[in-house]
């Protein structure tokens, strides 16, 4: 349909985007937004025409549906080789609890051989989890473009649009890369999610980390989803007596800051309808590496004190460590041909090191 395009005024500038092949990361939502079941709170723009609600590494030129796995989840507004030189971009978060909405724009973007600026977009993501794409056309004109226009979650299911007509039905088995046209002035396009059903589906409950020290963190699969539906977690230390470990919330995943060994389950709710639960899964916390001395021994198998690779030492620190730690890489031992990436290291202190 059509919509008037509405610019937004007073954003925060994307100025490293005005040029060809750029992005960005890290860019803060302004509020936790909810997509296919999952909370966002900061988003990856790329100058080509895609916003990923991912922290990416790499900027993904070519619109196709393995480079759009790649950096899932997305929205894809004009995905293709598109410049924003002599364009200007920004974002902002406009409006009030529980109404905002967040908006990416891009005035007098074109594609990389255009003659001139061919359209403004903008993205805007509502709070309730609807996503909107808009256009307003400018007079540069195309060269060649062959791009694609949908959304894509973190399961890599997709609603890919084969045209950029008025109202084009989404495809959710064909990819388009070959959209020739632009879309038509104050063009909109709109995805939105359906109401709960009651009773829902409530999936199963997925353990994510069952670190002690930094919490555990749960989250649930194949559930149904919907506006209204809530999650709340419980606990139970025989797998027979549950209590509320949390209060409702819109998204299912969850962080239990103080977790104890026993049997977690989701209390899935649409609206004031009957709840379901998932079923109970145990929970056995991992403490983390007990302080002491350890080897790196390529020679000898992982167990005890030695670890094989430094990526099996790694693994053990996934949890923190319970005291000081000192690892030896056993002499004579290797070559250790491996890309070792140390990170934040949970129970550091100045005496555990």
């Amino acid at each position: 349909g059509t919509m008037p395009f509405t610019p937004i005024t007073g954003g925060t500038s994307l100025a490293s985007l005005q040029t060809d092949d750029a992005y960005v990361t890290n860019i803060p939502i302004g509020f936790p937004f909810l997509f296919a079941g999952q909370t966002y709170s900061t988003v990856s723009i790329s100058s080509n025409g895609w916003l990923s609600l991912s922290s990416v590494n790499t900027n993904q030129l070519t619109n196709s549906q393995t480079n759009a796995q790649a950096i899932d989840p997305l929205f894809f507004i004009y995905w293709d080789d598109m410049s924003g030189s002599g364009g200007t971009a920004s974002y902002r978060t406009i409006g009030t609890a529980p109404n905002r909405i967040f908006v990416v724009q891009f005035l007098n973007w074109q594609r990389l051989s255009a003659t001139g600026p061919m359209f403004d977009m903008q993205i805007r993501m509502h709070e309730d989890g609807t996503v909107e794409y808009h256009y307003r056309s400018q007079s540069g004109t195309h060269s060649g473009p062959t791009a694609s226009v949908g959304i894509m979650d973190h399961n890599h299911d997709y609603q890919s649009l084969p045209s950029v007509a008025a109202n084009p039905t989404p495809s959710t088995t064909t990819f388009t890369t070959s959209i020739s046209a632009k879309p038509a002035n104050e063009q909109f396009y709109r995805w939105s999610i359906a109401p709960c059903t009651s009773p829902p589906t409530p999936g199963k409950a997925l353990i994510t980390s069952n670190c002690s020290v930094g919490g555990a963190y749960f989250n649930i699969s194949g559930n149904s989803m919907g506006i209204n539906q809530t999650y709340e977690w419980e606990y139970s230390a025989n797998n027979t007596t549950f209590t509320s470990i949390s209060t409702p919330s819109p998204t299912p995943a969850y962080n239990w800051a103080t977790p104890t060994n026993g049997w977690v389950r989701c209390k899935v709710q649409c609206g004031t309808g009957t709840p379901v639960y998932t079923a109970a899964v145990q929970l056995t916390l991992n403490t983390g590496l007990p302080a002491g001395t350890y080897t790196i021994n390529s020679a000898a198998p992982t167990a005890g004190t030695n670890f094989t690779s430094f990526t099996d030492f790694a693994s053990a620190l996934s949890c923190g460590i319970q005291g000081p730690i000192v690892v030896n890489v056993a002499p004579g031992s290797g070559p250790y041909t491996e890309r070792f990436v140390l990170g934040d290291v949970l129970g550091t202190s100045a005496t555990n090191t």
